[in-house]
C-alpha cells in the first residue's frame, strides 16, 4: 500500500501499468470493478435447430434426388459402353457375324434392357490420328497400305427418370459405340 496521501482516489501499484502514486478516478475504478452482464435477457432459443433444418431440408432433398438421378444415368451409360465393347470383342474374336455380335451386345446387359441399335456395321477404313477414316475397300491408305476391315458396334439403353420434375437434361436413351478392326 502506498504511503502517498489518500484523498479518496484509488491508487493501485502496478495495476494496468500504473506506477506507484498514480491515482485513478472513481469512473475508471467503477469500470474496473464492473463485471459484464447482458443488457437484455436472451430469449428462449429452444427449437431453432428444428426450424433451421425444416428450412434447409427441402433443398438437401432436391440435391440428393438430382445426384441419384445423375448417378443412375451414368451407370446406364456405363452398361451401354460395356455392351458395345462386348460386341466388339465378339467381332474381334469370331469375325463378322451380325447376329452373333447383336447377341453379344444384348447378353452383356446383366438383366438391363439393351439393344444393338443401329445394327452392327462393317466398313473399310484407314487409321489416322483422329480415328478411323471410312474409305472404299479398293483405296490405298497413307503409306501405301491397304485399308483394314472394321466393325462398328452400337448399344442403346433406355433411361427412365426417377423424378421427372427435376428438370435435368438427361436423354431418354443412352448410347455408346465401339470400333474394332477384324482384318
Amino acid at each position: 500500500i502506498s504511503s502517498a496521501p489518500h484523498n479518496g482516489a484509488f491508487t493501485p501499484q502496478g495495476f494496468f501499468g500504473a506506477s506507484e502514486g498514480t491515482e485513478i478516478d472513481w469512473r475508471t475504478r467503477r469500470l474496473m470493478t464492473m463485471s459484464w452482464t447482458p443488457r437484455f435477457k436472451p430469449l428462449n432459443d429452444a427449437g431453432t435447430a428444428a426450424i433451421e433444418f425444416a428450412i434447409i431440408a427441402p433443398f438437401l432433398l432436391i440435391i440428393l434426388a438430382g445426384l441419384a438421378e445423375i448417378s443412375f444415368a451414368i451407370h446406364e451409360a456405363m452398361i451401354a459402353q460395356e455392351a458395345a465393347e462386348a460386341g466388339a470383342s465378339y467381332a474381334a474374336q469370331y469375325g463378322w457375324d451380325s447376329v452373333g455380335i447383336t447377341n453379344a451386345v444384348e447378353g452383356a446387359a446383366n438383366g438391363a434392357t439393351i439393344t444393338a441399335t443401329p445394327a452392327p456395321q462393317t466398313f473399310c477404313g484407314c487409321p489416322g490420328t483422329s480415328g478411323v477414316t471410312t474409305v472404299l475397300c479398293t483405296a490405298t491408305c497413307t503409306g501405301g497400305k491397304s485399308p483394314g476391315t472394321y466393325v462398328r458396334v452400337d448399344a442403346s439403353v433406355p433411361h427412365t427418370t426417377i423424378l421427372s420434375y427435376l428438370g435435368l437434361p438427361i436423354p431418354s436413351s443412352l448410347s455408346a459405340h465401339a470400333v474394332v478392326r477384324i482384318e
